[in-house]
This record gives structure tokens, C-alpha cells and sequence, in this order.
């Protein structure tokens, strides 16, 4: 083969492959972050989805320096109906603590002691964060979000590390939620006072599907001005499945004394 003709031979060999095999760089815009309204209809949805729950989980308490974790039944209905019951190491129960949010009724199985007074007792802190209405907190054990009064003008979205950043303000009061940015679950939120220190913090985690609803099974919540942080994996959870409020009137025992919880530390 004349030498000229060899070599177009060669270069075409050379070149056409990686002619083929190239591809152009097709750049994807990245979409605009969700408004905030947006953002705040998933929340209020999530919200609304659930009005009861029951089931098994392990919780941890640290308050003041001091720690406690058990094993516990809890039953809640909202808008303020809770019952937890603490279960001994052989699965009975050791304490039954039940409020409808108003008053709250305590049991202690093996010392047969039973107790009653205000939901928002101090004496409570070792079992529950008493600064948190009894409203709010049923639906952050729910899985559910407080939201602040809010200003709708004052509301605004920031994208950032795979997540959007809702905050929403009212004066001086601030709330962050953060969402994961492709989900749109709510991770984390943050709640500010006047003086811009925080004063609530939740922590949300470990999201399942239950049916058609998306929940999370783990729920942190900090209250620093109480030194107190509460965390709660869900063992087993059924929803909107109790009717009726029977389940929370906890009673006395027959022949048992009905003491003032103001009285006594737990």
C-alpha cells in the first residue's frame, strides 16, 4: 500500500474511535429551592397526619447531670393525652405515668404509691421536660413540628450542604427548620428567643415508612435552660388507631392513698 494512503489508514483508526466514544457535557441546572410556603404545607401535613400513636420504645434522660434510661409503652392522643409506662428488665411495668394536659397521674407499681397534681409540676423533670406544653409535646412524639407565630414576611429559605434552611420570625423570636434536600423531611429544628439564645432544639432521624406516612423513629429534644435532653427511638409505633381518652384516666388502686405530686421528686 502506497505510504500516503497507510497512514490516512492509521490516523483514521486513531481518531474515530475516540470520536465515537466521546460524549458532550450536558450540564443540569439546578432547580430553585422550595418557598417557604412550600416548605411550611409539608410540615403542616406532617402535622396533621398523625392524631394518635402507641407503641414500644427506648428512651434516655439526661437532666442535670443525671442520666436515665428505660424501656417504655406509650400511648398519646393528641392534642395532649400521654401515658408512658416504664417497664422493668422482665417487661412489667415499674411506672405508669398518665396526663390528659392538664392534670398528670403517677404510679409507682412496686412501691403501690400513687400520686396526682399540675401537668406542668418541676417535680416532673426526671420523666418529663415540664417546660414544654403538654400540646407541644405530643406532637414532637409524634413526629410532629411546633411552629412559632410567624410573620410571612419575615420567612425565608437558604439552600446548603444538601439541605434547605426554613427560617420563619416573629420581633425577636427566630425558628430554623432544615430539610433534607432531596426528601424534604424536616431534620432539625431550632428555636431562638429575644436574646438569640437557643431555647429548644429537635432533633429528628432514622425515617420509615409506615403505610403511607414517612415518620421518623428517632427524636432528640434539648432544652438547654433545663439542662435536659430527652431521646426516644421507637421500637414498634401504630397510628390513629385509639379512640376515645379511657386510656388515660389512670385511677388508684383500690385502698391506695392518692398523694400531691408537688410533694415528692421523681
Amino acid at each position: 500500500m502506497p505510504f500516503f494512503p497507510r497512514m490516512l489508514l492509521v490516523v483514521l483508526v486513531t481518531i474515530l474511535p475516540a470520536c465515537t466514544l466521546s460524549k458532550k457535557h450536558i450540564t443540569i441546572p439546578t432547580p430553585p429551592p422550595p418557598t417557604a410556603k412550600t416548605l411550611l404545607s409539608i410540615i403542616d401535613i406532617q402535622n396533621r397526619a398523625v392524631t394518635s400513636l402507641e407503641g414500644r420504645m427506648s428512651s434516655k434522660i439526661k437532666n442535670e447531670g443525671e442520666k436515665r434510661s428505660s424501656t417504655q409503652l406509650i400511648l398519646l392522643k393528641k392534642p395532649a393525652f400521654l401515658r408512658l409506662d416504664a417497664l422493668t428488665p422482665f417487661g412489667q411495668p415499674a411506672l405508669t405515668v398518665a396526663t390528659d394536659g392538664d392534670m398528670i397521674f403517677l404510679y409507682h407499681h412496686t412501691k403501690r404509691r400513687y400520686f396526682a397534681g399540675m401537668a406542668k409540676s418541676h417535680h416532673l423533670s426526671n420523666i418529663l421536660p415540664t417546660s414544654l406544653s403538654m400540646t407541644d409535646l405530643t406532637l414532637i412524639l409524634s413526629g410532629g413540628i411546633p411552629i412559632i407565630d410567624f410573620d410571612d414576611s419575615m420567612s425565608s429559605v437558604d439552600r446548603g450542604d444538601d439541605r434547605y434552611l426554613l427560617t420563619v420570625r416573629k420581633g425577636g423570636l427566630r425558628e430554623e427548620i432544615l430539610f433534607h434536600e432531596m426528601t424534604l423531611e424536616p431534620m432539625e429544628v431550632i428555636i431562638y428567643d429575644l436574646e438569640d439564645k437557643v431555647i429548644l432544639s429537635i432533633f429528628m432521624d432514622g425515617f420509615k415508612t409506615f403505610e403511607t406516612m414517612r415518620r421518623p423513629t428517632k427524636i432528640k429534644i434539648i432544652l438547654p435552660g433545663e439542662s435536659y435532653t430527652l431521646e426516644v427511638k421507637y421500637l414498634d409505633m401504630i397510628f390513629n388507631s385509639i379512640v376515645g381518652t379511657d386510656f388515660f384516666n389512670l385511677e388508684p388502686p383500690e385502698g391506695i392513698l392518692v398523694e400531691n405530686l408537688n410533694n415528692h421528686m421523681f
